[in-house]
């Protein structure tokens, strides 16, 4: 049997998926799980800000040969 739930397109989890909408237009922008979509809300739905925390976790103070030492 094949799993027919949709997953999140963010992060792939099978959680139950929220509506997202762009909070400026209001317009849908599709199906995300909570997690995801509180993620988003906490960054404002700021690109750039979503870019610098990619950029942080990827070369960060913590980057992950860091965190392999550990």
């Amino acid at each position: 049997m094949v799993n027919s739930t949709p997953a999140c397109p963010i992060c792939g989890s099978e959680e139950p998926l929220v509506i997202d909408h762009d909070h400026s237009t209001s317009e849908v922008r599709g199906l995300i799980c909570d997690s995801c979509n509180l993620g988003l809300g906490k960054f404002k739905d700021n690109i750039e800000s979503l870019k610098n925390a990619i950029a942080y976790l990827e070369n960060g103070p913590l980057s992950k040969a860091t965190r392999s030492e550990t």
